[in-house]
């Protein structure tokens, strides 16, 4: 995570200041609004830059971690053989598939940006559902399926 303050630059082509830590950082855990996920009085706007004086606070990026990913994914599988018609063996399997089996929220990341703000610090969303098997986020999802192999 990286922090930006609001203090402009000044450069004619935008951007922004980081911002100053000014104590240690202390990680609160806290979900939602009024519980924040670091300690927000750790943190101080640099102050504003102008072209003869470029000033950038002292924060450097991966200071704070957001909160963990876990995810526990099960299967179960069962082969069937059939009687061998001809040269062929005829297989089925039976399998079930389950991702996220305890249905654990996964929590975005906390608001890094706009010193002040009401949302600084706060963790306000969860981690939408991702794409494909390997996709993070989403809640619990259950796929079954039949393969007949011969």
């Amino acid at each position: 995570m990286s922090f930006t303050g609001s203090n402009s630059l000044n450069t004619g082509r935008g951007g922004n200041a980081t911002d100053n830590q000014i104590a240690p950082v202390e990680i609160l855990h806290g979900i939602n609004v009024g519980n924040p996920w670091f300690s927000v009085d750790s943190f101080a706007k640099a102050p504003t830059a102008t072209l003869t004086n470029q000033v950038q606070g002292n924060t450097g990026r991966n200071i704070v971690s957001g909160p963990s990913l876990v995810s526990l994914n099960a299967n179960i599988s069962r082969w069937i053989e059939f009687r061998s018609f001809g040269d062929r063996n005829i297989r089925m399997q039976l399998r079930l598939d389950s991702f996220n089996v305890t249905n654990t929220p996964q929590f975005s990341n906390p608001n890094t940006s706009g010193i002040g703000t009401a949302n600084f610090g706060i963790v306000t969303g969860t981690i939408g559902s991702g794409t494909g098997v390997n996709g993070t986020g989403g809640g619990r999802a259950i796929s079954y399926g039949v393969k007949i192999y011969f």
